[in-house]
């Protein structure tokens, strides 16, 4: 493959994932559950990449009638996209790509949402993102609300509580437990 050929799927990939839905020429991408990606196509993806943790997909319908699935993952500290067809025949993928994007609120762990109410009574989760940590390992950064606070809590993909904020009303960052990672 040459390095043109390269860089514009790339260039394209990065566009697909970066926007909710959008038009390529005429070509469709849509945001779409993992739930809804049928498991012969989720499959391909995991056995492309060996231990492969799904977390985000999108299902680009071309202007020719097919059908490919994106799909974004994580294998320990990298973050990697594979595209799929319907029949399970993976046609790109295993780009590594920059970890720091929003998630898709329902591939947050249960366990994490559940522990972060016990300590922060009535949260309720907003938006949530993943990072690159100083080790290079995968962050969890959810955003949230209770008691009209704004929170930022921070997780490592094993479950591990970083710590917590509280974005004030007035800006001010007013610490409740914050440890290094």
């Amino acid at each position: 493959m040459n390095i043109k050929r390269l860089l514009l799927i790339v260039i394209v990939f990065i566009t697909a994932v970066s926007l909710p839905d959008i038009t390529l020429g005429k070509d469709v991408v849509e945001g779409i559950p993992l739930s809804q990606v049928p498991r012969i196509v989720t499959g391909a993806a995991k056995k492309a990449i060996t231990g492969i943790r799904l977390l985000d997909g999108k299902i680009i319908k071309k202007d020719d009638g097919q059908i490919l699935y994106l799909l974004e993952g994580a294998v320990g500290q990298k973050v990697y996209e594979v595209m799929v067809d319907l029949e399970g025949n993976v046609s790109e993928g295993g780009f590594e790509k920059e970890i720091k994007r929003d998630v898709p609120l329902a591939t947050i762990p249960g366990d994490m949402i559940l522990e972060i109410r016990e300590k922060v009574k009535g949260f309720k989760l907003l938006k949530a993102k993943i990072v690159e940590g100083k080790d290079g390992g995968i962050i969890y950064e959810l955003e949230g609300a209770a008691d009209q606070n704004l929170y930022i809590v921070r997780y490592k993909e094993d479950g591990s509580f970083l710590g917590a904020k509280i974005i004030n009303k007035s800006s001010e960052i007013t610490e409740i437990k914050e440890r290094e990672d």
